[in-house]
């Protein structure tokens, strides 16, 4: 720790010999970067070093320097470290040189507003001689008792007009040039003395002690915390999900027909037969490579070039002790106007977020390129992949990580060089290879694409820090761009992975019927009865498993009453028929987690949004039918509609 002093004004007392440097000569050999400062470590060689007390200045320490007790000193050599401190420096303001700039300035001022006052005087001696002219020659009669000049006079007074008019116009452009003059040299007067005033600005320098054993050489290394540096994680989440399987069809066509050809697949024409072969796409989502980043910014007035970067999850600003827990007391609440709170519940429904574990967006979810789309292109870049299949994927350099157990930090191998811009450089931390499971996802009412959703398990031993730049690509091709909560190993996240045509649905507008009852004790009533029915087909070449989400009307009045009649929810869960068996809000709007991959039908209800979820397992190339059936009763004399919140 370097303790701190007040020093006397520059050349008032120092009769102890002292060895002088910037620090910026010190060499910037190692940087930790935390999330909200940064480590630095510089090393400075002193050559032929005397023997004995040797006092070394390094001057202008880090305008950023969080805290001077920050500061660590280590001495390599024959030496003893004495003492480390913080030399606060406040110069005397070199008082003879401003005057002598005041002067400087006090005597363009004045010829400044000498040229002003000039400037001014021709501009009313012209708006004076326009005037005079102007009356002199005006038609007969203007002017009762005085006779119109004769042409020659007139002549004359307008030439004297033009003559006296160039004159003044000269001397004012003179005059402007001599102002733009001594406006220069006003500002390098004042350049002057902010540079004489900066100079004088206090300063803290760093002031090593070392008593030198022999005369030889010492190496010094200097390690400090400065504000303004920071990183943020980033991660590329990579999935090969597509894989081939082939399909063999030996079926008899008439004598002559041609080569027969299907999208997906390839025709070999024969006199009497025809071979057909198939490409389908096999999803086999075992594992998925997680690529993380480092994301370096700052701006703390030095550059970082060639140092040994380390980027650490420790968070300092935080403290090393939990905070204070003050007495609460209960009391009576004092009246507040009321507010009108928004309700933020309808975003959340529909799904407007795409982050992991929301709802998909359509507007990001695109499908990578089939691999039957990609086979059908197969002759046309058979070469090109002859040659390609030549060269291997080059490794990409990552970090080595070490963990104290309160933290992780991952340090780059190769030497990195940040520059004080403040902007983002981005280096490679580790690759990932997690585990990984799927399922299906579809909003029939809303859309008919059936977008696939992934669980990834974090089985490392690194914990994955929150961020908002997180790339999802699938097979190669950029999905979307989502956000990633924290995820420690052992967890999980989910995200989505675009649409899939594997999975099929068929969903047709729900089918309406009315009719009307009477009641003693609720008069007339009206029943609306309402179907909606989905068909999903699986045509992949393994089983799935598919949610389907469909929103059953919540009633917004007693009078209204909503009955349902299928799914049969008794035989699913036990309860009375109609009634649906609710659960708690989950992060997930689409149900459960993904121990729905395993088991079978079922449906649930979102006791949050009142909507049905419905898991269903299909097997390869079979079918589902998910079917809605509900009642809506309501008086006649007041006419329902729906509307979505």
């Amino acid at each position: 720790m370097a303790a701190i002093m007040e020093v006397e004004p520059v050349g008032t007392s120092s009769t102890d010999p002292s060895i002088e440097h910037e620090l910026k000569d010190a060499t910037v050999s190692a940087v930790t970067v935390f999330n909200d400062r940064a480590e630095v470590t510089r090393e400075l060689g002193l050559d032929d070093l005397e023997e004995g007390l040797q006092k070394i200045t390094l001057k202008g320490l880090s305008k950023r320097l969080m805290n001077p007790d920050s500061i660590r000193v280590k001495a390599f050599g024959p030496c003893t470290l004495l003492d480390v401190l913080v030399a606060r420096i406040t110069p005397d303001v070199d008082e003879d040189a401003m005057k002598t700039l005041n002067n400087e300035l006090q005597d363009i001022q004045e010829r400044m507003r000498a040229l002003e006052d000039e400037n001014k005087l021709q501009e009313a001696a012209l708006e004076a001689l326009q005037a005079y002219t102007n009356y002199a020659v005006q038609p007969i009669g203007a002017h009762s008792g005085f006779e119109a000049p004769k042409p020659a006079e007139a002549n004359g007074i307008i030439a004297t007009f033009l003559e006296r008019s160039m004159e003044a116009q000269a001397r004012q452009r003179a005059i402007n040039r001599q102002l733009s003059t001594e406006r220069e040299a006003q500002q390098a007067v004042l350049k002057k003395q902010r540079e004489l005033r900066s100079q004088a600005r206090p300063r803290s320098d760093l002031v090593i002690s070392l008593d030198v054993a022999k005369a030889s050489s010492v190496r010094l290394e200097i390690t400090y915390l400065v504000a303004g540096a920071s990183w943020t994680p980033a991660y590329d989440l990579r999935m090969n999900l597509q894989d081939l399987s082939m399909e063999v069809c030996l079926f008899q066509t008439p004598p002559g027909a041609p080569h027969y050809k299907k999208k997906g697949g390839y025709g070999f024409g024969f006199p009497s037969f025809c071979l057909l072969l198939t490409l389908s796409p096999l999803l086999l989502p075992t594992n998925v490579q997680l690529r993380y980043y480092g994301q370096v910014q700052q701006d703390t007035g030095e550059d970082w070039k060639d140092v040994a970067l380390t980027l650490s999850t420790a968070r300092p600003a935080v403290g090393g002790q939990p905070p204070n827990l003050n007495p609460m007391l209960v009391e009576f609440e004092v009246a507040r106007p009321l507010r009108v709170r928004k309700a933020k519940m309808a975003a959340r429904s529909r799904g407007a977020v795409n982050s992991f574990g929301g709802a998909p967006s359509a507007a990001s979810m695109a499908m990578p390129m089939m691999a039957m789309e990609r086979a059908a292109m197969h002759d046309e870049m058979e070469e090109d992949d002859d040659a390609d299949a030549c060269l291997e994927e080059a490794p990409v350099a990552s970090a080595s990580t070490s963990s104290t157990g309160l933290s992780t930090n991952f340090k780059i191998e190769q030497p990195c060089t940040v520059e004080s811009d403040n902007n983002r450089h981005k280096v490679t931390l580790t690759i990932l290879n997690l585990g990984v499971r799927t399922r299906y996802l579809c909003v029939p009412a809303k859309s008919t694409d059936v977008y696939m959703q992934a669980q990834v398990t974090n089985t490392s031993d690194t914990m994955l820090l929150p961020s908002s730049d997180c790339n999802v690509f699938c097979d190669g091709s950029l999905i979307t761009t989502t956000r990633l909560k924290l995820v420690m190993p052992g967890e999980t996240f989910t995200t989505y992975l675009g649409t899939d045509a594997g999975i099929k649905l068929d969903y047709r507008p729900p089918n309406e019927s009315r009719s009307q009852q009477s009641s003693f004790f609720q008069g007339k009533t009206n029943t609306a009865q309402y179907v909606h029915r989905c068909l999903i087909t699986n045509t992949l070449g393994k089983a799935a498993t598919v949610v389907v989400l469909q929103a059953l009307p919540k009633p917004s009045d007693s009078a209204i009453r909503v009955k349902v009649t299928e799914p049969d929810m008794a035989a699913l869960h036990g309860t009375d028929k109609g009634q649906v068996a609710k659960r708690a809000p989950a992060d997930d709007e689409f149900g459960g987690g993904f121990e729905d991959v395993a088991r079978g039908d079922d449906v649930e209800l979102n006791s949050l949004t009142n909507n049905l979820i419905w898991t269903r397992r299909l097997e390869p190339k079979a079918q589902g039918e998910v079917r809605l059936e509900y009642a809506v009763e309501y008086p006649v004399d007041r006419p329902i509609h729906f509307r979505e919140v």
